[in-house]
Formats: structure tokens, sequence, C-alpha cells
């Protein structure tokens, strides 16, 4: 990942992930309460909100893997035992 500048900072990179993780909980919050409403003007202000929500979970994606590229290797153990652990519950699931 090529993110240069301030983005090679650990700590500004963190700050960043809990940022976005933040503002897509408001963002989620904000279309659940607009759901409850039936005026027009509220149906696009969901659909605004969505596209937000798609932006922001990108940006969330593209610090997270800055951050776990950081430290080439470092996480990769724990990247398999994570994967391992969501293939368990999927497989529960069924």
């Amino acid at each position: 990942m090529i993110l240069k500048g301030i983005w090679n900072s650990e700590y500004v990179t963190t700050l960043g992930i809990l940022d976005h993780c933040k503002e897509l909980e408001i963002i989620n919050n904000e279309i659940r309460r607009l759901k409850n409403k039936t005026e027009q003007h509220c149906v696009a202000d969901i659909g605004d909100l969505q596209r937000h929500f798609e932006e922001e979970c990108m940006d969330l994606y593209i610090l997270l893997s800055k951050k776990f590229d950081m430290v080439p290797n470092k996480y990769s153990n724990l990247f398999q035992k994570r994967f391992i652990k969501f293939e368990k519950k999927a497989a529960e699931e069924q």
C-alpha cells in the first residue's frame, strides 16, 4: 500500500481508523433513524447517507490495509487465526 506522509505514522493511522469507526456508527444510526420516516426527502437523504457510508468503509479499509502492511508478516498469523474463526462461525450457521 502506497500511502505516504503522515500515514507512515502508526499512531496517526490508528487515530484515522478510530475516527472512521465512529463516523460509520454515526452514519448508520442516521440511516436507521431515517428509515422510520416516510417523507420523500428522507428517501433521498438515505441514498446520500448510504453512499457516504460506503465511502467511509473504503477509507477504513485503506487505513486498515496500511496499518497491517506497516510491519510485513507481523500480522499474518493473526490474520489466519481470525479468518479461521469466521470460517467456523459460517459452518456453524449451516
